[in-house]
């Protein structure tokens, strides 16, 4: 049985507090998780895997012993050194993010073309829950709308004029203008709590 569920401030589950990425809160979810499904009967032989973050998150999870049912840990592409020198790039990654997009297409679109994802199959599945449509009051300055681009891979789109305000006014009160669901660059004070010192915490689980 595998059990994928959507980490706090993915896919398309709400919490609470999306904002609060930090690692003792997302692997406090793992383990709250692991007891609604099984609720008063004793959980079987757990397996954590965890992909970037995700491995982060695990390895904290089961160095904390939050899930003692857990009988192994398995991490994909998560390397402490590697990913606290990428963090101090990361600033320069969000300032390049649009932060809407007049249309889903048009984000998976830029999401394939930026290099985010690696084509248009993929960001299929993983660019819409990523994206809430903007409410009516929300605040959106118009050089942050998503500008038109050539298609990528099977990515077609007819070419549309610049947006301007009235325009992406419009496309609010129609409900058709996106942006990103958690502002990465408020999650900041997260971001070394999630590698720092993974490797002695890797190999302190039991």
């Amino acid at each position: 049985q595998i059990i994928a569920f959507d980490s706090r401030g993915h896919g398309s589950t709400e919490t609470v507090d999306d904002a609060n990425l930090s690692a003792e809160s997302q692997a406090r979810d793992v383990a709250t998780i692991v007891e609604t499904l099984w609720k008063d009967l004793p959980p079987p032989s757990i397996v954590l895997v965890g992909h970037s973050m995700g491995g982060a998150i695990a390895v904290h999870a089961a160095a904390k012993k939050l899930v003692p049912s857990a009988v192994g840990l398995v991490v994909i592409d998560v390397v402490e050194g590697s990913a606290m020198e990428a963090l101090s790039s990361m600033q320069n990654v969000l300032k390049g993010r649009p932060k809407s997009f007049d249309s889903l297409e048009r984000a998976i679109e830029w999401s394939v073309r930026s290099g985010q994802t690696r084509n248009a199959e993929s960001a299929r599945v993983s660019v819409p829950s990523q994206l809430r449509k903007i409410g009516l009051f929300d605040v959106v300055e118009k050089e942050d709308a998503e500008q038109p681009a050539t298609s990528i891979g099977s990515i077609a789109e007819e070419p549309e004029e610049k947006i301007d305000c009235a325009q992406l006014e419009k496309k609010k009160k129609q409900g058709k203008v996106y942006t990103w669901r958690i502002d990465l660059a408020r999650t900041q004070p997260h971001w070394e709590g999630w590698f720092k010192g993974l490797s002695k915490l890797f190999l302190s689980c039991p």
